[in-house]
């Protein structure tokens, strides 16, 4: 199981998983292994009399789904109708490798690149439901990125104003994140006291990890569900 777990790696350049066919790993833990035997230590008898007790499978992606629906509190007081229509979205800074066996630190698998769903095109979003909830699911390999000294959510999307090469303040620089575009429309009573409209075409930046609201947190385990 070391050699597994220092040597085997995977590759993939999609975000689908077809028909729910997910890699696993795992190894045999049995109730005749001792303090000595290496991990996954198993004899198995012809007589069919065996001390198998667990067989521990991991799946090696993460399935991240977003949900995206209209906030119907108004966050100001005039607001008279809104409305938020999603459109496509991306997926970028994938990675293309992993170990097959998960790695308690952040090491790399060798030669990992990242890239962009759909060939760096935007999707539609997937399905919609009654309720108005639009909604999308893709499957990764695991992006176990993080850093320190952010103290909120917004430093997380903070850009840095360079028109030629646009990066961000604080995340990292091969952390993974989704890119949604939409519709917004809004009716609303002016200063004046008239009824106005506003449309506008947005784009939502949203950086994967923020586990228990963690500004921190870029990372996408294995076998976890987002």
């Amino acid at each position: 199981v070391d050699d597994l777990e220092d040597n085997v790696v995977i590759s993939t350049k999609t975000v689908d998983r077809p028909n729910d066919r997910l890699v696993m790993s795992g190894w045999v833990e049995n109730n005749s292994q001792s303090d000595v035997d290496s991990k996954g230590y198993c004899i198995i008898s012809p007589s069919g009399q065996n001390n198998i007790a667990t067989i521990k499978l991991v799946r090696v992606d993460a399935r991240v789904t977003f949900n995206i629906s209209l906030d119907t509190e108004n966050d100001r007081s005039n607001i008279i109708e809104k409305s938020f229509t999603p459109a496509k979205f991306i997926v970028k800074n994938v990675p293309t490798r992993a170990y097959l066996y998960g790695k308690a630190d952040n090491v790399l698998a060798p030669d990992c690149e990242y890239f962009s769903s759909n060939n760096g095109e935007f999707a539609n979003f997937e399905t919609k439901d009654e309720n108005g909830v639009s909604s999308f699911t893709f499957y990764m390999m695991e992006n176990k990125q993080s850093t320190t000294g952010l103290t909120e959510y917004n430093q997380r999307e903070k850009e840095k104003k360079n028109p030629l090469n646009y990066e961000y303040e604080y995340a990292p620089l091969t952390a993974t994140l989704v890119e949604m575009t939409g519709s917004y429309y809004e009716k609303y009573t002016d200063t004046d006291g008239s009824t106005k409209e506003r449309h506008a075409d947005v784009k939502y930046t949203v950086h994967l990890g923020y586990v228990q609201k963690d500004p921190n947190d870029f990372r996408c385990q294995r076998n976890t569900t987002y």
